[in-house]
C-alpha cells in the first residue's frame, strides 16, 4: 500500500515509540498536578521544551505544545492579532487553508477583524499580484 495522507497522520518512527512507551505506561501522570507521578510528567514535558527550544535556537518560554493542528492554529491567528494595533488588525487567508483556520478566521471577523479571503488559481495557488493588491488596501 502506499500511503499518501501524511498531513493528517503518518507512521510512527519506532525510535519515537521507544521513547514514548513509559508515558503509555508508569508515567501516565497529569503534568499540571502536585503530585509526584504529575511531576515527574512535568519534568519529561519540560525536558521535551527544553530539546525543542534547543533545536530552534529560541527560548525554552517560546515553545508551547497543543493537542494538535487546530487548537495550533487558533492559538497563533488569535495570539497575533492580539498583540496588533487594534487600527492594524487584519487577516488574510486563501480559499484552501484548512478548515481550522477558515473557522478560525470566520470566527475572527464575526469578531469585528477584517478577513480577507483570497481566490486561488486552478492549480491551487494564490497567484502574488493579487496578494500584493489586497496587501496594499
Amino acid at each position: 500500500m502506499i500511503y499518501l495522507d501524511h498531513a493528517a497522520t503518518t507512521p510512527l518512527d519506532p525510535s519515537v515509540l521507544e521513547e514514548m512507551l513509559p508515558f503509555f505506561g508508569e508515567l501516565y501522570g497529569n503534568p499540571s498536578t502536585l503530585y509526584s507521578l504529575g511531576q515527574a510528567a512535568r519534568s519529561a514535558v519540560d525536558t521535551a521544551r527544553d530539546r525543542v527550544a534547543d533545536l530552534l535556537n529560541v527560548p525554552s518560554r517560546e515553545i508551547t505544545f497543543t493537542s494538535g493542528g487546530t487548537e495550533a492554529d487558533n492559538l497563533a491567528l488569535r495570539g497575533v492579532l492580539c498583540e496588533v494595533r487594534p487600527d492594524r488588525r487584519r487577516l488574510i487567508v486563501s480559499s484552501v487553508e484548512h478548515e481550522a483556520v477558515l473557522d478560525t478566521a470566520h470566527f475572527l471577523e464575526r469578531h469585528g477583524i477584517p478577513v480577507t479571503v483570497l481566490p486561488v488559481d486552478g492549480d491551487g495557488t494564490v497567484q502574488p499580484d493579487v496578494l500584493r493588491k489586497m496587501i496594499g488596501t
